[in-house]
């Protein structure tokens, strides 16, 4: 995997796990991204997050209740 992919995977997993935002900024501006663009990602990234447990609980439930 590429360094970049790497750093990609590496603030998902730190929106998955809850970090503060504010670290998680940090280390996207430590790496070169402007500060103003690193909210707006890390919100992206959280809500696709949410909409993937979402999708899976609906999955679940379709799963346990036949469908």
């Amino acid at each position: 995997m590429s360094k970049m992919s790497n750093f990609y995977v590496g603030i998902i997993e730190m929106v998955e796990q809850g970090h503060d935002y504010d670290a998680i900024e940090q280390m996207m501006v430590d790496e070169g991204y402007p500060r103003e663009a690193c909210l707006p990602i890390i919100n992206q990234i959280a809500g696709d997050i949410d909409e993937l447990e979402r999708i899976n609980e609906i999955a679940a439930e379709a799963y346990y209740h036949g469908a």
